[in-house]
């Protein structure tokens, strides 16, 4: 549902004018689903299943997703399914409430600096 939701968003913006040229980047903390998806092979457990049903690597393969890992503790959508100890389910809270960023997220400080070093480059 994730990746529905990400083409979904990157169409609108694609009619709104604004060009997506590079791929979107979806956490996954499931390693199996991680390996399934960039390698594009099939693991010990899912040799059974036809993964070309799998819309997740077409997209992965036509440049619209990659999958990156995130760490277990540092999936915040694990406070939401998950039972948790206090100080991770504290933590989790934090980064919904915008209290915490992650480590993984670009903040857009490093964006600019990104973009300022680019444009000095050329």
């Amino acid at each position: 549902d994730a990746g529905k939701m990400i083409l979904f968003f990157r169409s609108i913006l694609q009619d709104l004018g604004i060009e997506q040229q590079n791929a979107t980047v979806l956490y996954e903390d499931n390693t199996g689903a991680l390996m399934m998806a960039n390698a594009q092979q099939p693991t010990r457990r899912t040799r059974h299943m036809d993964f070309k049903k799998f819309a997740i690597l077409e997209w992965v393969e036509q440049d619209l997703l990659i999958l990156n890992n995130v760490k277990t503790a540092e999936n915040a959508a694990d406070g939401l399914t998950k039972p948790l100890a206090k100080q991770l389910f504290y933590r989790h809270a934090d980064t919904m409430m915008g209290r915490r960023v992650p480590e993984y997220v670009q903040t857009s400080s490093d964006v600019l600096s990104k973009l300022k070093s680019n444009i000095e480059t050329e």
